[in-house]
């Protein structure tokens, strides 16, 4: 995993290793084939690459904060979008 801050490692292999079969790489290389993950917050996409049956590389990039506000005792966070 490269790129991620606002998330852990392990955070980020949940997210993409999903479901019955998300530990299989080829069930992984034909689920991300040509498209990457969105939807995540603080993230603008992720990259899921199969590097051998055994190896993955998950590139995520995350987006640029612009900055937050605290409201009712939580915080909310602004980004260019």
């Amino acid at each position: 995993v490269d790129g991620n801050i606002h998330y852990t490692n392990e955070e980020i292999m949940d997210m993409v290793m999903e479901g019955r079969y998300g530990n299989n790489s080829l069930y992984l290389a034909m689920k991300y084939r040509d498209k990457g993950i969105e939807g995540v917050p603080f993230v603008e996409k992720m990259d899921v690459n199969i590097l051998s049956p055994n190896t993955i590389r998950i590139s995520v990039y995350e987006k640029a904060l612009a900055g937050y506000v605290e409201y009712l005792g939580r915080y909310m966070y602004f980004d260019r979008d």
